[in-house]
């Protein structure tokens, strides 16, 4: 019997979504590390919990990436394992992209951003700096002057919005 064309196709499809997913996967891993060692600031950020799941958690989804190559493999050449193997891919693709959605939000991505803002403020003696932008010594930089010769003049932005009856 004739494999229908259309389960050839999801087969490479498999193969070449996972290669791609294995590779970027294996970049992204490598760019924790490398930013580890090249930048002082990341190596404070990247430590304990924080790096452990910025590894642990690409390194589990290659497993699931590995399972749709091979599931890919299998449909191509019309082997039964392919269909199986593609099914529990899709099951605990789903399972992996929950869990790790909840580990980044509520473990790495809050400990990050404490350990970028306090190595931040500690860098410029307690409190952050301001972007290079900022004038600290111009009063009317974010309020305007009240002369009514610029877009920052008056109480704000809904001065400069159009009203009801306005284009």
């Amino acid at each position: 019997m004739e494999m229908p064309k259309n389960v050839r196709i999801l087969g490479v499809l498999n193969i070449v979504l996972a290669s791609v997913g294995i590779f970027f996967s294996l970049v992204g891993v490598a760019g924790i590390f490398l930013m580890k060692e090249l930048s002082p600031d990341m190596g404070k950020v990247y430590t304990g919990a924080v790096l452990a799941a910025s590894v642990a958690l690409p390194m589990v989804g290659l497993i699931t990436k590995a399972m749709m190559l091979f599931s890919g493999i299998g449909l191509v050449r019309g082997q039964a394992f392919g269909r199986s193997l593609g099914i529990i891919w899709a099951w605990s693709s789903m399972f992996y992209g929950v869990i790790a959605a909840a580990i980044n939000s509520f473990f790495v991505s809050p400990a990050a951003m404490e350990a970028s803002m306090n190595n931040s403020s500690s860098a410029s003696g307690g409190a952050a700096a301001p972007p290079a932008w900022v004038d600290a010594d111009d009063p009317n930089q974010f309020h305007g002057d009240g002369d009514g010769d610029g877009p920052r003049d008056g109480a704000g932005l809904s001065d400069h919005l159009p009203g009801p009856d306005e284009p």
